[in-house]
């Protein structure tokens, strides 16, 4: 429908959306797309009717070649379409444009007053639903959605920070465990070690397994482990989950690098190990 004027209305709580990460700013212009190109007017001789766009993803890709590509435009199609915003009457296969609702979208009659496309209710696009603005029963309705939304947003991401968390402790030797361990990370590397809901749990599944292990044995080897050069064990950088996978291996102490042998068959001591044992002897290594 071209030669479009005037403007179309936009609710500022679509910011909320974005910033709960309901939509992302893709969706937010493909949305804003939608309603541009939409017929917003009830009773006009448009052949379009009221809250439909006639468009496709290679559609609006057209008109941002280069900077969005039109893959990423199919999926915000989708998502917008998942997440409730539209209705398309697209078939699987077929090219070309095609039908799209815009949900909930503000249009208004030749008199000026305003409706709001219900998708729900829509079940053809020749045919869009639509409600009176002023009705209450309804803004209630669809003030409710947008809270509703909102809301699952955030316990979503409330649920996503708890599993990055370490599983909380089933009995007192859990946090004196984890401690001696972190901290030993954090000496030897110079920084906190990055675990999460993975290390928590191994953690708490290792100590249920072995009731008489104590969490003091589980920091000594951890430190075993942190002193070892073998290359296979160093190569783990510490990893808490490696420790438990393996932690009959450390009941001697660290794992050293294989001495390496000269060309005359001679072993060749390397300067590493010379330099820890060295510090062993001196007092200043445990």
């Amino acid at each position: 429908m071209k030669g479009k004027i005037g403007f179309y209305k936009r609710r500022r709580g679509i910011l909320e959306h974005l910033e709960a990460g309901t939509i992302n700013l893709v969706d937010l212009a493909v949305h804003d797309y939608l309603n541009l190109k939409a017929n917003l007017v009830i009773g006009s001789q448009s052949s379009i009717p009221p809250g439909v766009c006639v468009t496709s993803a290679t559609a609006i890709h057209a008109v941002c070649p280069g900077r969005i590509s039109e893959k990423a435009i199919q999926r915000s199609l989708q998502h917008l379409e998942q997440i409730g915003w539209i209705k398309r009457w697209n078939v699987r296969g077929e090219h070309g444009n095609y039908p799209v609702l815009v949900c909930r979208a503000s249009v208004h009659d030749l008199s000026g007053k305003e409706y709001r496309i219900n998708g729900d209710a829509t079940t053809d696009w020749r045919n869009p639903k639509w409600t009176p603005v002023g009705d209450a029963s309804t803004s209630g309705e669809i003030a409710g959605e947008l809270l509703s939304v909102l809301r699952e947003n955030r316990i979503e991401r409330r649920e996503k920070k708890k599993n990055l968390a370490p599983a909380a402790p089933a009995h007192p030797r859990y946090k004196r465990a984890f401690d001696s361990c972190f901290e030993a990370y954090r000496t030897k590397f110079g920084a906190d070690p990055t675990w999460g809901g993975r290390e928590g749990k191994a953690l708490k599944h290792f100590l249920d397994e072995h009731a008489s292990i104590p969490a003091e044995e589980i920091g000594r080897r951890y430190g075993y482990f942190l002193e070892s050069t073998d290359r296979y064990h160093a190569e783990k950088h510490g990893s808490l989950v490696h420790l438990l996978s393996n932690f009959d291996v450390f009941a001697d102490g660290p794992l050293q690098r294989p001495a390496r042998s000269n060309l005359d068959g001679k072993t060749k001591v390397d300067p590493e190990q010379r330099s820890r044992d060295n510090l062993r002897a001196a007092g200043l290594l445990n």
